[in-house]
């Protein structure tokens, strides 16, 4: 009797384990992309606002390149970099348009982490968070 008890509880340890392990799924967000030096990043913007996405590219002293592209109908957005951990003030990237329909946005990364680009355009606001590797 005592052999099943003990045979009966390792097994709803187990059936439980599993169970947990299976349900972490649940739980965890889609996870950011990771941007490196040498390594560019495609970010695809969802929902409605001025972007329609931004590739970023890096050097090795952290200097960025993000190039975003527009929606046909978006006039000319205002972008900042944002590293929300460290709640100092946003990176405002100097501007140019290499192309119609397209943005570049160049400087200087402050912190490693987690980042986001907000990009506001009229009354949209989007922001496309990453995450900045060492």
């Amino acid at each position: 009797m005592t052999q099943r008890f003990v045979a009966i509880l390792i097994a709803v340890f187990f059936l439980g384990l599993i169970a947990v392990m299976a349900s972490v799924t649940f739980f965890v967000r889609d996870p950011l992309p990771i941007a490196s030096p040498r390594m560019p990043v495609t970010l695809a913007a969802e929902g409605p606002g001025p972007a329609a996405g931004a590739e970023v590219s890096l050097d090795g002293s952290y200097r960025f390149d993000i190039l975003i592209t527009l929606r046909p109908s978006a006039a000319r957005p205002e972008v900042a970099l944002v590293h929300p951990a460290s709640g100092g003030q946003p990176v405002l990237p100097d501007l140019s348009e290499p192309a119609p329909g397209q943005l570049r946005a160049t400087g200087q990364f402050t912190a490693h982490g987690r980042w986001e680009i907000l990009i506001e355009g009229g009354q949209a606001r989007q922001s496309l968070p990453f995450i900045l590797r060492e």
